[in-house]
């Protein structure tokens, strides 16, 4: 976990997949691997199991969409056509 004020790291998909190979190739387990890279076994396993079912493409990272409260209000108007005054 993060601590204050620390960024999480973005992994990319060639990384994470240098990551889980030894695992995939049945070598090590996903708690050696935790051992030797501190990464969390479960976000390990997350991207095993995103690669067995998406290969690849399950390990690229998404962009997750941000719903400021812009957007809230923008949405708002759009529908009913009133403004909302704060």
């Amino acid at each position: 976990m993060a601590t204050k004020g620390q960024k999480y790291k973005k992994w990319a998909a060639e990384e994470k997949y240098k990551i889980i190979k030894p695992a995939l190739d049945m070598q090590k387990s996903t708690v050696q691997i935790t051992k030797e890279t501190g990464i969390n076994n479960g976000l390990i396993t997350t991207w095993i199991h995103k690669y067995r079912k998406y290969d690849m493409e399950g390990l690229i990272s998404k962009k997750k969409p941000s719903y400021g409260y812009h957007r809230i209000w923008k949405r708002i108007f759009e529908k009913t056509g009133w403004y909302v005054l704060m």
